[in-house]
């Protein structure tokens, strides 16, 4: 009905007339000429431009020439980037005339145009309205555009509306269901006017169709799956996603629990976090318990689980991945995030370059830029050529000098900063082929955009226009609901759907060279990063002591030492004593005095906030005559293990006071598998640094009464926080048909794992690789030059081996080389680097060039093959290196880690993390104001903030975690349900705020309840599991071709496939526990499989829900379809599930809460019975 409000004018009504109003404009011609149509609506708020051309006849209308934009309005934010093309009329337009266009704006402060031709770049500068003109003396009338630049965060929909409405809707194929959305205005008002501006889409219409009135909408479901229907209205700022999923009957819905989500895509600057969270129709524990979650790349983000249907993500390096969720009674979801670093572009600058170059070999060529860099700028410019086998380049500020070396086609790149323009070069053994060349390129291969902006992307060809240019196809890399790409007549139209970044691959069958632009749909352009701090840790000569109680007066000497610390830093230690009543403690900085009272044992807990680690100590008061019943326990040399990364040592435990102790049985455990590698041969414990860190290694044995904790930290020398890749081989030179081995090495990381190592090469025609883990084969095909790429799971820059190929080597060749590629250092400290050159002359070390654009983070001074390099502020920089006797360049990337700075007055405790169970008594915690008074103690504030309990009440709310009770400094915790709350504590005398989280689980890590399992081909059996309530279990086969595995978190059900071992693993999301089965899968005793294959072998059922269908198939030769009609079903316990069925499909329904078995038979398997595993839970 709004369409119906448009108005329509001509701007020169002798031309034609157009009719006045209405959704539809009908034009009559008077006479021959050009002239506008102007379309306005004012629910649009701007008007729309039609150029109009009246001719006498077709023949005049092939010589008429016009220019044309396809949107009359577009919309941006400062510093954004757009792409304008020009539409030409039927007449096409002159070739030799593009150049000739015109183009102007109304207002150059709102605005910057560089480009020419019918294909522009658009800069917007500044907050404004400023209109795009392009003329040409062909043309009768201009073509303009509109472009309005507003701010981020200004508000484009006033008196904005939210909005109530299902976001899971389950219906049977062929019903029909009614989703009413109910608007409210800001103040919660309920919304009656401008209702029929309402849409509603499907995605899917193979899936549900739709019928929408206003907030009204019927849905009718015509086929099997899930798909998702978008609500939209002018006055929401966000669209709303409503999850359809169908089934066949009423009782096969009930068992589907859909996952949905109400945003697929994010967009996260490196350090930038985002919470992800699930919608599911019910909160049944059983069911959520099984929610998987699995992370594609964890080299692109961090994230951490908090709880079966969140978890939070930390952008860690510029990239894409993808989170999937999954559910046995769902389609998975699948979320999509890309990374960037916020440095990625700095659009204040501006390059222009050539767009493409052709050469002939041998040739010389002087190529300039025009930018708008200061003096300096221009000095510090580095020019680069991909392929230098094909094209050198010399560069000298805004020129540069290119010298034709082989046939082909390169990049040359310039780059100030991280602003860089690529340089299409090609290269041909005469004028003449020089001439009929046909290459492709893009001005600009860097796009920011809005979501529902549309964006053009226009290629240049030079010197030619390929025959094939219609068919120049745009390819979205990534596939990550990014952005949606269309062809039209060889343009590529991008069109942006959600945040996130995007990669379009442009190729044309006559170009040899594909194009790739990245694409940033964003609302937000700042990031932040982390920081690290160095290795401080307390030590102690033994951590069990025993007193007298007949010696009142003569205390235990208790003396800690501070590794990495200072006298003052030691003063802050504090000491704390868990029950008063067995001793008394007089402690000051790093000494304790210890007096017996009573009969009894107790702890110590020692802290100190500049430590990475606590102590607990144990006190045993005993009678004198007590001597030979002293309490065994575990006795190691020393309760601090300091080695360096890949250093090992070896240390031995002792039972004391226990005779003939089993050596075999002592079990060890670590907090981290991160830092170290550890091995057990009876009681000798073997530690091995894998990575700069610490690792509480915890020692027990059936004999003793008390575990013993043992800290071992690997020691970090420069640039071991840094994982990276080095070679020996940056330079490989080979004849045609030759090969060669080279191998990298992995710095700071032990990895055995060759999956983890990936190698690849730009050009293929000049080299062939074959690159297992850390070695590969070189293959020599072409004459030319190419770049090989190494990269690593957990390293987070690549590594760039050049090779070379000639006809004949009759020299070795010289080339630049480094032991380190990166490195690593704190700011305000000095570190060398040097380089050498492979099979050159010493005499010509003095020729090295050493070059860094990052001056203000480093500070550096060269000599030769020689650097320092001075640590000036946080962050990255890169050094570039050079010789001119050499046939390569390298980088040197240099990681500037923050200073760590002092804390001034805070609060402490003993440990901010707290392990309960639900059946524990209370516990007490002490906290400390460090830099305050005694008397501020009364100064403490205790509140729980939060709490997130795994059972919840009825209405989804969740149930109290922990009671809190405090007095001044001391808090007293009771657990209540398991779920994890957290304390926070706040003291006037500091901004500060100590949070402590209080976990409550039954288990703290997973257990299979045996190690090893045997079953015949076909079968398959249970394995009950203790597992942490609060944690998503993942259950993987090492080889699922030979066993698969399902379960909960309480029981893992595993389905023998064929026969063989392999390993079942059991963890945690967060990968903190694990346990391994080993799973032996025997041949079938009959010789031939034959089996019966259940829709599931596990099933999850709530008292209260109607009867579930399951589905089943005899597998194996000689069965008919008359064979399945004959299959059985039997439930084990009746009180808890019934079955109703013969043949395929059964019912069951649940009776009363519970565990049981149904047992599938079919008498042609003789002796052979099929187990499904069943759960009743009551309901909320």
């Amino acid at each position: 009905s709004e369409k119906e409000n448009t108005t329509w004018t001509i701007e020169d009504g002798t031309l034609a007339t157009v009719s006045e109003k209405g959704k539809d404009g009908y034009v009559y011609a008077k006479k021959a000429g050009q002239s506008f149509i102007n379309a306005f609506n004012a629910k649009v708020g701007y008007t729309k431009r039609i150029l109009l051309v009246v001719v006498n006849s077709e023949e005049e209308l092939s010589n008429t020439y016009v220019l044309a934009f396809e949107d009359a309005y577009k919309r941006t934010k400062p510093e954004d980037i757009l792409s304008l093309s020009l539409v030409t009329g039927s007449a096409g337009f002159p070739e030799a005339e593009i150049q000739n266009i015109v183009w102007s704006a109304t207002e150059n402060n709102v605005l910057e145009i560089t480009g020419s031709g019918k294909n522009v770049s658009i800069r917007a500068k500044n907050e404004g309205i400023a209109t795009v003109t392009a003329t040409h003396s062909l043309c009768v009338k201009p073509a303009s555009i509109t472009i309005e630049v507003r701010k981020e965060g200004t508000v484009l929909i006033p008196d904005a509306y939210s909005v109530a409405v299902d976001k899971i809707k389950g219906i049977v194929v062929g019903n029909t269901a009614t989703l009413t959305a109910s608007f409210f205005d800001s103040e919660g008002t309920p919304a009656t006017t401008n209702l029929y501006s309402t849409i509603w889409e499907i995605e899917d219409p193979s899936i549900a169709t739709i019928s929408g009135n206003s907030n009204v909408c019927m849905i009718q479901a015509v086929g099997l799956g899930q798909t998702y229907v978008t609500l939209k209205h002018p006055k929401l700022t966000e669209n709303v996603r409503i999850l359809i999923y169908t089934a066949n009957t009423e009782a096969e819905l009930a068992v589907k629990w859909p996952l949905a989500t109400d945003k697929q895509n994010y967009l996260l600057d490196i350090g930038e976090s985002a919470t992800l969270t699930i919608n599911t129709i019910t909160n049944d524990v059983d069911k959520t318990n099984g929610i998987r979650w699995s992370v594609e790349s964890s080299s692109i983000i961090n994230y951490s689980v908090i709880s079966k249907k969140e978890i939070t993500i930390t952008g860690r390096a510029a990239g894409n991945t993808k989170i999937t969720v999954a559910h046995d009674n769902s389609s998975p979801v699948v979320y999509y995030v890309s990374v960037r670093d916020p440095g990625a572009i700095d659009t204040s600058k501006k390059i222009t370059t050539e767009c493409i170059i052709g050469m002939v070999k041998g040739s010389s060529k002087t190529t300039t830029i025009q930018s708008n860099l200061t003096a300096a700028e221009i000095a510090s410019l580095t020019w680069q050529s991909r392929n230098e086998g094909i094209v050198t380049v010399a560069g000298n500020g805004e020129n540069a000098t290119l010298e034709a070396v082989e046939v082909g086609e390169t990049f040359v790149t310039v780059q100030f900063g991280t602003i860089k323009r690529n340089i299409l070069v090609y290269v041909c053994n005469t004028q003449e082929e020089v001439n009929n060349y046909c290459a492709m390129n893009i001005d600009n291969q860097y796009y920011r955009i809005g979501i529902n902006d549309v964006l053009t992307l226009g290629m240049f060809f030079s010197p030619n226009y390929p025959a094939s240019i219609n068919q120049t196809s745009y390819t979205n890399v990534y596939n990550n609901n990014v952005i949606e790409v269309n062809d039209d007549e060889g343009r590529g139209i991008i069109k942006g759907l959600a945040e996130g970044i995007a990669t379009v691959r442009i190729e044309n069958p006559d170009c040899t060279t594909p194009i790739n632009v990245t694409i940033v749909l964003s609302k937000k352009h700042n990031g932040s990063t982390g920081q690290t701090s160095e290795t401080k840790y307390l030590t102690v000569s033994k951590t069990l002591y025993h007193l007298n109680i007949e010696e009142t007066t003569i205390p235990a000497k208790i003396v800690i030492t501070g590794i990495g610390m200072t006298s003052a830093e030691l003063l802050q230690t504090q000491w704390t004593i868990a029950n008063t009543e067995i001793c008394s403690i007089t402690a000051s900085g790093n000494e304790a005095l210890v007096y017996p009272k009573k009969l009894g044992t107790t702890q110590i807990s020692i802290v100190n906030p500049y430590s990475g680690n606590n102590i607990e100590l144990s006190i045993i008061v005993k009678k004198k005559n007590e001597e030979n019943i002293t309490v065994p326990y575990i006795s190691v040399p020393e309760e601090v293990v300091t080695l360096a990364r890949g250093e090992e040592k070896t240390f031995t435990c002792t039972m004391i006071n226990k005779v003939n102790s089993d050596p075999m049985l002592y079990g060890i455990a670590q907090d981290s598998t991160e830092f170290i590698k550890v091995t057990k041969a009876g009681n000798v414990i073997t530690v091995m640094g894998k990575l700069p860190g610490q690792t509480l290694l915890t020692i027990t044995h059936p004999d003793s009464q008390y575990e013993t904790k043992v800290l071992v930290v690997v020691s970090a020398t420069e640039g071991d926080n840094i994982i990276f890749l080095t070679t020996e081989n940056n330079y490989v030179s080979l004849t045609k048909n030759n090969n060669k081995a080279v191998q990298v090495e992995l710095k700071n990381y032990e990895d055995y794992n060759a999956d983890n190592y990936t190698w690849t090469i730009e050009d293929e025609s000049i080299a062939s690789i074959q690159g297992i883990g850390r070695s590969c084969i070189i293959t020599a095909k072409e004459i030319g030059a190419a770049r090989i790429q190494v990269t690593h799971k957990y390293a987070p820059y690549p590594l760039e081996i050049v090779v070379r190929v000639t006809s004949d080597i009759k020299d070795n060749p010289i080339f630049i080389t480094t032991q380190s590629n990166i490195l690593s250092v704190k700011e305000g400290e000095t570190i060398g680097a040097n380089v050498s050159l492979k099979n050159g002359n010493e005499a010509e070390y003095s020729l090295f060039s050493w070059g860094t654009d990052q001056n203000e983070i480093i500070q550096l001074v060269s000599s030769g093959q020689q650097a320092t390099i001075k640590a000036l502020k946080a962050g990255v920089a890169y050094i570039r290196i050079a010789h001119p006797s050499s046939l390569n360049t390298i980088s040197l990337v240099i990681m500037v880690e923050p200073k760590q700075e002092d804390s001034g007055i805070y609060i402490t405790t003993d440990s901010a993390l707290i392990q309960m169970k639900p059946t524990d008594s209370s516990k007490t915690v002490n906290v400390r104001l460090v830099g305050g008074n005694p008397e501020d103690i009364y100064g403490f504030a205790w509140k729980i903030v939060s709490y997130d309990s795994i059972l919840r009440f009825s209405d989804g709310t969740s149930k109290p975690v922990i009671e809190l009770v405090n007095n001044a400094d001391v808090g007293y915790i009771v657990p209540k349900n398991e779920g994890t709350a957290i304390i926070q504590v706040t003291h006037p005398k500091t901004g500060y705020k100590l949070n402590i989280t209080v976990n409550v689980q039954l288990y703290n890590a997973i257990k299979f309840s045996q190690a090893n399992v045997s079953l015949p081909q076909g079968n398959n059996l249970s394995v009950s599991v203790e597992a942490p309530s609060g944690e998503v279990i993942i259950y993987e086969s090492n080889d699922p071709t030979i066993a698969g595995v399902t379960g909960t978190n309480k029981m893992c059900i595993v389905e023998g496939l064929k026969e063989g071992t392999t390993i079942i693993t059991a963890r945690t999301l967060s990968g903190n526990s694990y346990d391994e089965l080993l799973v032996k899968v025997n041949p079938s005793p009959a010789g031939e499989v034959k089996y019966i294959k259940a829709s599931t072998n596990l099933l999850n059922l709530v008292n209260t829900q109607a009867a579930v269908v399951v589905n089943a198939e005899l597998v194996g030769t000689g069965f008919t379809e008359e064979d399945n009609n004959n299959i059985t079903w039997q439930s084990e316990n009746t009180n808890v599930v019934t079955v109703y069925g013969t043949g395929k499909s059964c019912s069951v329904t649940p009776k009363g809460i519970g565990e049981t078995t149904v047992i599938i038979r079919h008498a042609k398997l003789s002796g052979y019975m099929k187990r499904m595993y069943v759960k009743v839970t009551a309901s909320d």
